[in-house]
């Protein structure tokens, strides 16, 4: 059985072996046929059969630059921009003004890419005219402008030329000054803080608007310290509102009219109004600022001092028996010394506290400072 099995496959690998001998021709033929439609597949992949068209000459920041796309046979395709005399190549399309050239490019068999012919465009400024979005300002201030942008961008800042301070009786204003902006002193920035002012022409624009007292709060200095017998002042201040002092100008505090010297005088350090002005480049600013005083506060915290009563012992004799002995830990104020008085008696037989008052006495003025307990 096993040699009649083996004879079977046998005669069944000589039939396809005589088979193909017989179709060789047709073989290689099919095979040819099949190679180069291969070949030509990869040959013509990625060829550009369609270029991009109508790639326009000028647009404006803020436009966006559109065209008719580009074909490749079976390939993807994209296009790449270059600043127009450069050798750098980005995906990325440019926004900010200038000369640029864009291609198509597509990818054909092994990563080689195909380039499509180059099409300049040019990017222009935006022009823009510049205004100022209120009538007023804060004296020490820039005045907000305003403007058509686009993109999201927005002004951040810029240099003004001011004309002279002009005193007014207005409810409000406390004078008026020109500003002139012109649009090379702009700052613009994009959604994602890039600065693209240089994207922007702008028209300078001059007006006279009221200047507002400038808004400022001044609070007085805190400080804290242990008893030692000397007043506690704090001659300082911070500037604790939105506003500081506008450039140039001094805030000027002629006194502080508080201090503390016992425990029990701790409270408010006060600054008096009549006691603060503003002095700058034109003399007494003080017109010019809406001053708020807010007080601070002077602590004097109790002075530790510990004392430690002694102790005795004696066998009964019918007299009181007294130990007036301690010690101390902390010490006083110089020129104040503790007395004390009350201390306790012992007679008869047995055990007691110890105990007695203590008042701390100024030697100068003959004044108890403290009593205890």
């Amino acid at each position: 059985m096993i040699y009649e099995e083996y004879e079977r496959k046998m005669r069944k690998r000589a039939a396809v072996i005589d088979a193909l001998r017989k179709h060789r021709l047709i073989i290689f033929i099919c095979a040819g046929v099949l190679f180069a439609a291969v070949f030509a597949l990869l040959f013509v992949n990625g060829i550009i059969i369609k270029d991009i068209s109508g790639v326009p000459e000028r647009i404006t920041y803020g436009e966006e630059l559109t065209f008719e796309g580009g074909d490749a046979v079976f390939g993807s395709t994209y296009c790449e921009y270059s600043v127009e005399g450069a050798d750098e190549w980005s995906e990325t399309q440019p926004v900010m003004p200038g000369d640029y050239v864009v291609r198509l490019v597509s990818r054909r068999t092994f990563g080689i890419k195909n380039y499509g012919a180059e099409h300049a465009f040019t990017i222009d400024k935006r022009a823009a005219t510049l205004s100022f979005a209120k009538g007023e300002v804060i004296y020490g201030e820039d005045p907000t402008l305003t403007a058509d942008l686009v993109r999201g961008d927005r002004i951040t800042g810029a240099n003004f030329d001011r004309g002279e301070l002009i005193a007014v009786t207005a409810a409000r204003a406390v004078a008026r000054q020109e500003f002139t902006a012109s649009g090379g002193n702009v700052t613009v920035v994009n959604a994602d803080g890039a600065d693209v002012s240089a994207a922007y022409e702008f028209t300078a624009v001059t007006a006279e608007l009221d200047v507002l007292p400038r808004p400022v709060t001044v609070t007085a200095g805190s400080a804290e310290k242990e008893y030692d017998g000397e007043p506690l002042k704090c001659e300082s201040y911070e500037l604790t509102g939105d506003y500081g002092m506008a450039e140039g100008d001094t805030l000027v505090i002629a006194a502080y009219n508080s201090s503390a010297t016992e425990v029990r005088d701790s409270g408010s350090n006060v600054i008096d109004a009549g006691d603060v002005s503003v002095s700058g480049a034109l003399g007494d600013m003080s017109g010019f600022y809406d001053i708020t005083l807010r007080s601070g506060t002077l602590t004097v915290t109790p002075r530790k001092i510990g004392f430690e009563l002694g102790s005795a012992e004696k066998v009964y004799d019918g007299t009181p028996l007294v130990f007036a002995e301690y010690e101390q830990t902390g010490d006083c104020v110089s020129g104040q010394t503790p007395v004390f008085y009350g201390w306790s008696q012992l007679t008869r037989a047995g055990e007691a506290e110890n105990t007695a008052f203590v008042s701390i006495l100024d030697g100068a003025t003959l004044r108890i400072i403290t009593t205890s307990p």
